[in-house]
Formats: C-alpha cells, structure tokens, sequence
C-alpha cells in the first residue's frame, strides 16, 4: 500500500527487514514522515538506495552524510530541506561550525524574536511536553509552534499520545543551546535552566531534570533529587544510572552526603562488592559520627549484603550482623515498613549463614513471613519471599516454606519485578522444588534463572554461577540423570581458581556427588575432612555442617567407629539449639546404619527406629543434598519396611523424593509397580489391585507377560514380534509392538516403566517389582542384610505356584517356567536338608507342606516328608 498513502496521513514506522528498494518508494512519497533513522544503522549501499530515490546525490556526499552532519537523520533532513529551498544545487554544508551557520541563516533568522527565544528556552530540554513548554516559556501558542516546526520538517519530532511530547534533533538542539545566552543573556538562560530542571523533575521526568542540574552545576538540587529517587531506581534495576549521577558530582558535595556515599555503594553491590563496601562503611561511619541511626542500619544491612552477593568468605559479615542487632532496640521500625524490610531483609540471610544459633533469628523470621502480607513495593516484598525461602530451604521448615513459594509466585511475574529479584528467586525457588522432589520443575526453573542470568550480565556473579551448578547437579543427581550429574560436578571442579574459599567448597562438594554416584562412599573419608576445612574458611557454619554429614558417611563405610562416634558428637554440638538441629536427623541415620553392619540387626533397628521417629516428629521429609541419591541411605528405607519400622512415614518419603530402591529391594518397598507370575498374575500400583469394568486390554497384558517371560531386560523386539504377531509382515508387526507398548505404558500409569532401546525392551526394575526376578535374586545370593538362610526361607514363601498358571499353553512362556520351578524345586530340597541335619523336624515338615502346596507333584517333596 505504500503507493496509496491517503493524503494527509503519514507513515513512521520503518523496518530494518524491508529490502532498500522499499525505503526509496517511501522517501519518495511526500506524505511518509521519516523518524528515527539514526535506529535503522543503515548501511552505505542501503542509503544510497534510499537517497537516489528522491536526489540525485554523488557517491562520496552520500558516505559523508552521517559523519559531517551528525547522523543519517539529520544529513537526510538537511538534503531534503536544502534542495527543498534552492534546488538541485544545494550540497551538504560541511562540517559543525557550516551546519549551525545553515541553521543560523535558513532556519533561525527567518523566525522573529519571540519565536527564537521559545525555542532556545524549549532546547533545554531533552523532550518537550506541550505543557511544560507552555510553563517553561509562558507562551500560550507553544503547542502550536511546535507543532509548526513539525510540520514543517525543521529537525523537529513528535510523538503522538494524549499531550503530544516534542522533540528536536541533536545537532539542532546544541545550535540552539549555543545561542542561548546571546538570545537570552547568562543570568536568565541559567535560570531558565533550573526552572525547566525543577519542571521535569515534578512532572517525573527525573533523567532529564538531573541533566538539566548538572549542566547548571545546581549540586544541591541534583543531591535532593539523587536522594528522593536513588531506592526507585534501584528497584527499578537502573543501579548504573544512579551511580552515573553520583559519580559526575564534585567530592566537596559527595564528601559531606553521608546518604550519596550509602547510595553509590547500594548501587555497586551486584557488580562490585568490594568498593561497594568501601563506600559502605564510609557512609556508616558517618551515620555514626551524626547518630543517625536508620542510616546505619541501612548501611549494616548494604554491608551484609555485600558478602551475601561476593559469595566468598563469610567470616567478616559477622561484625555487621552483630552491629545491625545491636541497632535494631534502639530502632522505631514499626513506623517505617519499609526500612524494617530493608533490614530484615539482611539480617535474616545474616544470621542463617554466620550465626544460625542467634536468639533474633526465629522472631526475624517470624516478621518477614509477617511482611508478605503487608502493603510493601512488590520488588522489596518478592525479596522478603527469597530470604525467607532461602531460610526454610536451610532449616527444613516445610510449612513456611509453602507459604514463602505461594507469596513469591503470586509477584515474580509483575512487570515491576527487576530482573535480578527475578533471578534470585527462580535460585532459591529450583532448591526447593529439589529438597522436595519435584526435580523437573527445578531444572525447568534453573533453565529461567541461566536465561536471566545471561541476558542480563549476571553470569558474572560468582555466587550466581556457582549455584547454578551446583543447584542443578543436586536436581539431576536426585532425579537419577547420573550422567548430567557428572559433567556438571567437573565444570564445578574446573570453576575452582583456588582463591576463593567458596569456589574451593563448591569443588569439593562436586568430588563429594561424583564419588557417591560412583559408588565410592568410602572416599567421602577424605573429602567430607576437605570439605569441612574449606567450610570453615568461608565462615557459613552450614556448609561446615554439611561437610561434617559428608565425612561421617565416609567414616560409617570405611568401618572407622571411634572416629564416627566424635564426629557425630561434634556434629550435634555444632547444631545443637540452630535452625540446622534438623541435621540431627541424618547424624541418627548414619549411627543406625553403622550399627546395623556392626551390632547386627536388633541394635541397629533400635537406632533407626528412633531415627525416623525423630524424621517425622520433625516434619522432616527432605534429606540434604546428595545424601538420598547414595546406597546407604536407600537400604537404610529397606531395612524400615522390612523390620515395619514407621512405614507410613518411610513410604510418604519415598513417594515425595521418588527415592530408587537399593539392589534387591523385596516387596515390601512402596514400588509404584508390583507384579505377581508366580501362582497368579495380579498387578498392583501404587500398592492397589488393578482392575477392570469393562474390556480387558489382552494384548498390553500379553505383552507385559512376554516381556517378564522373557528375562524382563534387554528383551529382544524381535523375540517379542515373533511370539505375539507370528503372522504379520516386518513393519506392520514392528508398528504393532509401539502402539502395544505405549498402551502398556498408559495402562501402568508411567512411560518410564517400559525401557526402549538399541531394539531391545526392559522392565524398569527401579519402577517395577516382579516376584520372577525377586525369587531368582533371593536364591542367588543374601539381599539387603538378610543373612542366607533367611533369604532362602523367604524365597521359599515367595513362590506360590508355577509361572503364569492361567497360560499353560502360551509356548514362548514354558522356559521360564521350568526354569523357575526347577529353581524352587531344588531350594526346597535343600533348605530341608538343612532343617533335617539340625534337627528341626516341625520346620521342615512346615517347609516340605508349602513346597506341596505351590507344586503338588514334586516327588522330592513327598520324600522329605517321608523322612521327617
């Protein structure tokens, strides 16, 4: 439509993607308004395009447009203006001094003096609103010499809206300044300077009013402004302007401003905590030497946030948050809600990291959880939410936690949320989702906070990449994706510089899952001593604690008790009445379990039973970090159903975390799948008999018999085809196996019980529990810590009968049929052997009667019974 533009209307809108010859149909429309070409970064050949369309310019005048005349805009403006008034031969005025001397001559002198000193007045400002210029000037017409300026094209813009705003085109806006005191002499232009500064400013148009006072070198209007706006545009994420601000004023006005020196260390926190903290203390002392006392406490909280944001060592924060406590009685916050949540807002953070111990911690939590339901600026309360979650991701404390995410999902999608409140949310809230067992939602938000991260240059915080990492090799560990576990712990590793006490823990701490996903606890001996020292470098006694629960693992598998037991005793002193005593937990699950490999199975069950009474009366439903993705802690869940030890508990637990079951885990275990073959064939999920009302799905269950028959893993597609559609072709009877395992899948209620890969099917035996393959392990060797011969007698009970006893004529299920009840055949015979050389008659009487039972025709059977 670009040749049928309506006369009277205009185009502005302009699009890079367009090709040049669209740019020359538009220049050579009388109609189309050029705006901004400055954005459109054109290239030479695509000006040339554009400029050929309308004027016949030479090559070397079209490439000397944007240096000699300030941009294309302006060099476009002046060649349509020029040629416009004096024809064909007009050149481009050449240089700044040639430029102003054109716009002296065609533009300024043919305007009286009434309209010159408008527009000297008006040049002040970055943007002119009608009202202002009306204000400013107290001319009446402003809009509509404007407005003329704009129709005319005399380097004039406009953006339309409910009070048209104006604005003039950089070079002719310095021409105009340069002639603002020879029109309006000094005194007056100056001010007029302030008073245009002073209009912007009440009409919020503070980035201009702060120009206008520093171009009239009016320092205490720039400080009062400085002073009124710096928490706004901190929150806004503008840290940059407001340092820029700062920075221009002389030292004589920083030097005796206490709150300019706090504010330009507010603003270097993200960026640079170390001269943040400079400016910091300056200002503290300050506050001080005058007895201000919010000062200081804002100061403290800004200082304690430095360590916060550094990420390094921790030690020194101490100092501050003591000096914020002391301040904090002498403080009347409840008239200011929102000073009290800057400070509690650092204080809590503060005190969980250096002083989890503090008497002021439980009442500070207990505020902040306060402040999510009151009036505050939603950035200030979404960063109460963080801290209070970063708290309960700390302490346990579930409850809260809830009420912590609640409030903080419910604002982190505000527009007004500043990209970094957003990224630290999505860091605590992705720790939460993993301490929880919702591992996908905590990698899905991982992936936000990397995407904010990066395209916000935050990427170079060492404490936001550091827990990138190390929140997602937790996520991933726990989820069972070992592999992404372990390029994520060697990237961990090779972070490590050596001179941060942080980066050394995170390192360590990488060692750590990568020698528990490997199987190795017994190297946690070494590491969990490496990690307690690197711990203690960084002063935040949480990760000391942490390192003290990875080296009494190590010390339990390497079998070293007395050193385990100083340790352990260690470990609860150091908790002891914190926000950390949770830790007290896992402590009693490791003694448990060194008892139950030394003191045998009463004493240790005592143990653990204490242990997870103590879980459960504690609300505790999350195991730190690595610690549930390791053996010992999965056998250890064992061990509680087969001794029935607060299986209620155990069973929410295992459910929640989706904890794997160990090596032989019986069926005891809260399996999401169990299948019994042996006798029957039943299904149960999720601990419930599956049944059906109407049609029974007979090719998934067939299948699902198939695949059991045939070894349960790495079956062969092929064995399967060949059994279930002997008589289709290859690729129909291939389309019918995918379409049966996929309704097998959704029969199960999980994709991830069936396996598929490399032409081979498997039963996901972490999902899925058979009686088959549970027989078959017991008979081959003792499971969990069950001693051989009870895990023979058990294997006697679980065998109730022959192999899918309903499909005696399925071919392809024979084999293993035999196969299992020669198995059992054989077991029982020699478990009652060994009843019959001790003596023990009645048991083996009991023993041959079940053998009779599950396989009547059983000659040996009959023959033992005989004998005893």
């Amino acid at each position: 439509a670009v040749d049928e533009i309506p006369s009277g209307m205009l185009l502005v809108a302009i699009s890079r993607r367009d090709p040049p010859d669209t740019y020359a149909r538009l220049i050579a429309n009388e109609h189309v308004e050029l705006v901004d070409w400055d954005q459109l970064k054109l290239t030479l050949d695509e000006a040339r395009a554009i400029v050929g369309a309308r004027l016949a310019l030479p090559d070397t005048e079209v490439a000397l447009l944007h240096e000699q005349s300030g941009g294309w805009a302006a060099g476009l403006t002046l060649m349509l203006e020029g040629r416009r008034r004096q024809g064909t031969d007009f050149h481009l005025p050449t240089g700044r001094e040639a430029i102003f001397d054109y716009f002296a001559a065609q533009i300024f002198a043919a305007v009286d003096t009434a309209t010159q000193r408008f527009l000297v007045a008006t040049a002040m400002l970055p943007q002119v609103p009608v009202s202002i210029a009306r204000e400013l000037t107290g001319n009446d017409d402003a809009g509509a010499i404007l407005e003329d300026l704009y129709r005319r094209h005399l380097f004039t813009h406009r953006r339309p809206g409910a009070e048209p705003v104006y604005w003039y085109h950089a070079l002719f806006r310095s021409f105009l300044k340069a002639r603002a005191d020879t029109v309006l002499g000094p005194a007056q232009a100056l001010e007029l300077q302030s008073r245009a500064a002073r209009l912007l400013e009440a009409s919020g148009a503070f980035d201009g009013a702060f120009e206008l006072f520093r171009d009239a070198s009016d320092w205490s209007a720039a400080t009062r402004l400085i002073e009124r706006n710096a928490a706004n545009l901190l929150e806004q994420g503008r840290g940059q302007t407001l340092r820029e601000w700062i920075v221009v004023l002389p030292e004589t006005v920083t030097g005796t401003h206490p709150w300019l020196r706090f504010w330009l260390g507010m603003s270097l926190i993200p960026v640079d905590q170390p001269t943040a903290r400079c400016h910091l203390e300056v200002a503290f002392d300050r506050f001080d030497a005058s007895e201000n006392l919010p000062g200081q406490a804002v100061a403290a909280a800004g200082l304690i946030d430095t360590y916060l944001f550094e990420w390094t060592d921790f030690r020194p924060m101490k100092h501050w948050v003591d000096a914020l406590d002391m301040l904090l009685d002498r403080l009347h916050l409840g008239d200011d809600p929102a000073l009290e949540q800057r400070i509690y807002s650092s204080l809590l953070p503060g005190m969980l990291y250096v002083a989890p111990g503090h008497p002021r911690l439980r009442p500070c939590v207990e505020r902040v959880t306060e402040m999510l339901d009151e009036h505050l600026n939603v950035n200030s309360k979404l960063t109460a939410a963080t801290m209070l979650l970063a708290y309960c991701n700390i302490a346990a404390d579930t409850d809260r936690a809830l009420v912590a995410v609640t409030k903080g999902q419910s604002l982190v999608g505000l527009l007004e949320i500043t990209p970094f409140a957003r990224l630290w949310w999505n860091l605590r809230l992705a720790l939460h989702y993993s301490l929880v067992g919702h591992y996908e939602d905590a990698i899905a938000t991982l992936d936000d906070a990397g995407e904010i991260a990066s395209g916000h240059g935050f990427e170079y915080l060492g404490t936001v990449a550091s827990l990138l990492l190390s929140y997602r090799a937790i996520a991933t560990a726990c989820r069972g994706d070992f592999g992404a576990t372990r390029q994520l712990c060697e990237r961990m590793i090779a972070a490590d510089n050596g001179l941060r006490p942080l980066s050394r823990w995170h390192a360590n701490e990488a060692r750590v899952y990568r020698a528990c996903l490997s199987g190795s606890p017994a190297a946690l001996a070494e590491l969990g001593t490496r990690c307690i020292d690197t711990a203690r470098e960084t002063g935040m006694i949480y990760l000391e604690v942490l390192g003290h629960a990875h080296l009494a693992i190590g010390l339990a598998a390497t079998g070293q008790r007395d050193a385990l037991a100083i340790l352990l005793a260690e470990q609860r002193a150091l908790v002891g009445d914190t926000c950390l005593s949770h830790f007290r937990c896992q402590a009693a699950l490791v003694e448990a379990s060194d008892a139950l490999v030394h003191d045998g199975p009463t004493r240790g069950r005592e143990l653990l039973a204490a242990a997870l009474r103590l879980a459960r009366e504690t609300n505790y439903h999350h195991v730190m970090n690595i610690f549930r993705a390791i053996s010992m802690f999965q056998e250890l869940l064992a061990e509680a159903f087969e001794a029935d030890i607060e299986t209620e508990y155990v069973t929410a637990v295992v459910q929640q975390l989706r904890v794997p079951p160990p090596p032989h885990a019986t069926e005891r275990w809260p399996w999401p799948v169990k299948i019994y073959t042996l006798g029957r064939f039943e299904i149960h999920l999720g601990g419930i008999p599956l049944t059906f009302t109407g049609k029974v799905p007979k090719k998934p269950l067939l299948l699902l018999k198939a695949i059991i028959a045939f070894g349960e893993t790495g079956v062969p597609a092929t064995a399967l085809i060949d059994s279930l559609w002997p008589d289709e072709e290859g690729d129909a009877a291939r389309k019918s196996l995918d379409i049966t395992i996929a309704r097998l899948r959704k029969l199960l209620g999980r994709h991830d019980v069936i396996l598929v890969s490399d032409e081979t099917v498997t039963l996901n035996a972490k999902l899925c529990w058979t009686d088959a393959r549970s027989f078959v392990e017991l008979t081959d060797e003792p499971a969990g810590r069950l001693d051989h011969a009870s895990a023979l007698r058990r294997a006697c009970t679980l065998y109730a009968g022959p192999f899918l006893p309903a499909d005696l004529e399925l071919s392809w299920a024979l084999k293993r049929r035999e196969q299992l009840r020669s198995r059992f055949v054989c077991l029982v015979d020699a478990v009652g052997h060994s009843l019959e050389a001790a003596g023990q008659w009645h048991d083996a009487i009991t023993l041959y009667h079940a053998g009779l039972e599950a396989d009547d025709l059983a000659e040996i059977f009959h023959q033992g019974l005989m004998r005893c």
